[in-house]
Formats: structure tokens, C-alpha cells, sequence
């Protein structure tokens, strides 16, 4: 009985390790079914995910952000304060804000490029807004900044600058009251005498104020004398020099003594001519070209009319000229004279 049923105990266990085998096979087949085709994940429906809460801001995100903000507001104060039209040109209520600008010589060389090529297409579209820009002391600046750049100027930039300030100067609508407050004339004078490189605009801008200025007004004469003296001043060239010779002054005594001659020749109704002619056909005359020759009746009437001229009293006496009117007056006649020497060489 004993061996009975440890046949039976041995049977039963290898029947439990042998459906352990089979079912650990099965899951291996099962698993590599599985890897070789994967079943479909079924969907689940899921809910939204929650939105993360904003990180605090650094203190670098917030200067950042500041910095954002500050150079905003600079942008829309720059555009209300725009001082150029939509064609390029200065804008008629910021004239007078250029002029201060300008006058405090603050701006860099492309700042100041900048301001001439503004001028320069405002001559070109509203020539009218240069004349307000001249009366409210644009033409003074132009010179100041002429007499800064041009003697010294080293860069070609500001060189540039310097034409740049003789031509638009050159487009300004002036007059002799706005030349004498201005005194440009002095710095436009310097630039011509040290600046060879801007002959040919300080040439334009000469005749810019001796012809410009006299047509548009009515009496020149009057309205302007300095100009007009300083247009009508030519230059005159030297003569060759000529060997000295020695010429005997004419006496009183001999003049008379001709007239005596020349009034009892006609009394007597001789051919004195004709005789001295055919004898300087025979003779070689010995009087020298420089002795004085009996005038004609048409020279002696001609004298009498100059003679009396000179002597006749002045119908309206000059008006007294101030030392200021004078100066400038002067000055404006150098630069006149310049003209001249401002041609370029042959």
C-alpha cells in the first residue's frame, strides 16, 4: 500500500511539472506572437492637461522688458517730432528748431551731411521755405559752421561739408540787410584765400551776391550801393614794363608861342602845311614823338567841356556812410575782386 501510493504522489507531481512546462511554453509562443504582431492600443478618452502656471520673472526679463518699452516711446516721440515732409524737404513749423539745433553745433559728420542734403532738396521742392530759413538765422549758421570746417578740414568728409554749406548758401534768396547781420561775408573771405580746393563754388556763390541780389531789386543804386560798387570793380592787368626815356616837360612859354604861330599862319592864308610836307619829304624830322602837337579844334572843345564838368558843383551831396557800412561795404568789394583770382589756371 505504502509503495502504491508513493507511485501515485511521484505520477501526480510529474503531471503538475509537466503542465508548468506546457504553460510556460504556451506564454513564450504567446509572447513572441505578441512582438511579431502588436495589437492596436485601445483609445481611452483622456482629459486636458493643465495649463502651467507663468514662471516669475527675473530681474533680468524685467530690464529687458523695460529697455522694450523705453525705446518704444523714443520711436513715437522721433516721429512727432519729424522735422522733413514726405517729399524730403523741412517741414514749415520746424525751421526755427533746425536753426537752434544747428547753432549749437552738437551734430556728428553724417548728422550734419544729413541737415545740408535736407536743405538742398528743400531748394529744390519749396525754395520759399530757405527764404524764412535765411531771415531766422540759417544763413549766420551756415557761415559758422564754414568758418569751422573749411580752414581746417583734413577729411574728405569734411571737405564735403564745407562745399556743401558754400552751395546751399549759394541757393538762399539774400539781401544787403541780411549780408551785413549775417556777416558771412568774412568766412566765405577766409575760405577763398586758404581753400583751394573750393575756388570754383566760392566763385558761384561771388556771383550769387553781386548779380543775384541786383536783379530782384528795383533801384540797386540806391537800395544796395555796396553791391553795386563791388560788381562794377575790375581789376585792371599790368601793362609790360617799358624802358624809361627821358622827355622834356612842355613850357608854357612854347604852347604860346605855337598858338602865336598857328593864329599868323591862318591871318595870312599861307599853305604852312603843305609846305611842311613837302619839306619832311626832303628833310628827316628831328622832333621826338613824346613833344607836345598843336591840338585840334575839335580836342581844344573837348577840353573846355571836360574842364567845366570837373568844376561844376555836385547837384546832391553824398549821404554819410556809417564805419559799419563802410567796413562791409569794403569787404564786399574784396570779394567782388576775387573774381578774378579765382578763375582756374590755363
Amino acid at each position: 500500500m505504502r509503495r502504491i501510493a508513493a507511485e501515485k504522489r511521484a505520477a501526480e507531481a510529474a503531471a503538475a511539472e509537466a503542465r508548468a512546462t506546457a504553460a510556460k511554453a504556451a506564454a513564450a509562443v504567446a509572447r513572441n506572437a505578441a512582438a511579431r504582431h502588436p495589437m492596436p492600443k485601445a483609445v481611452t478618452p483622456q482629459s486636458a492637461p493643465a495649463r502651467k502656471a507663468p514662471k516669475a520673472l527675473s530681474s533680468w526679463d524685467r530690464l529687458g522688458r523695460e529697455v522694450d518699452l523705453a525705446r518704444r516711446r523714443d520711436l513715437v516721440d522721433q516721429a512727432a517730432t519729424v522735422m522733413t515732409d514726405q517729399a524730403g524737404a523741412m517741414a514749415p513749423g520746424h525751421l526755427k528748431t533746425l536753426v537752434e539745433l544747428m547753432r549749437q553745433q552738437t551734430a556728428t559728420t553724417t548728422e550734419s551731411r544729413s541737415i545740408l542734403l535736407t536743405l538742398g532738396r528743400t531748394a529744390q521742392v519749396a525754395p520759399e521755405r530757405l527764404a524764412d530759413f535765411g531771415k531766422l538765422g540759417g544763413l549766420a549758421v551756415l557761415g559758422s559752421w564754414l568758418k569751422a570746417a573749411a580752414p581746417h578740414a583734413q577729411s574728405q568728409q569734411q571737405k564735403s561739408i564745407a562745399v556743401g554749406c558754400i552751395r546751399v548758401m549759394a541757393k538762399l534768396p539774400v539781401s544787403q540787410e541780411l549780408l551785413q547781420k549775417s556777416r558771412v561775408a568774412l568766412a566765405v573771405k577766409e575760405v577763398a584765400q586758404r581753400c583751394p580746393w573750393a575756388q570754383k563754388d566760392v566763385q558761384a556763390l561771388l556771383k550769387h551776391w553781386c548779380t543775384g541780389v541786383l536783379q530782384e531789386q528795383a533801384s540797386p543804386a540806391v537800395k544796395a550801393p555796396g553791391l553795386v560798387l563791388a560788381s562794377q570793380v575790375t581789376l585792371p592787368k599790368p601793362a609790360p614794363p617799358q624802358p624809361a626815356q627821358k622827355t622834356a616837360p612842355p613850357s608854357s612859354s612854347s604852347s604860346s608861342s605855337s598858338d602865336d604861330e598857328a593864329a599868323s599862319s591862318a591871318r595870312d592864308g599861307r599853305g604852312t602845311s603843305s609846305g611842311a610836307a613837302s619839306a619832311g619829304k626832303d628833310q628827316v624830322p628831328t622832333q621826338s614823338r613824346f613833344e607836345p602837337r598843336k591840338p585840334t579844334p575839335e580836342e581844344k572843345a573837348k577840353r573846355r567841356r571836360v574842364d567845366g564838368d570837373a568844376q561844376r558843383a555836385p547837384e546832391e551831396a553824398p549821404e554819410a556812410v556809417s564805419a559799419e557800412d563802410a567796413e562791409v561795404q569794403a569787404l564786399l568789394k574784396e570779394l567782388a575782386s576775387l573774381d578774378e583770382l579765382l578763375l582756374p589756371p590755363d
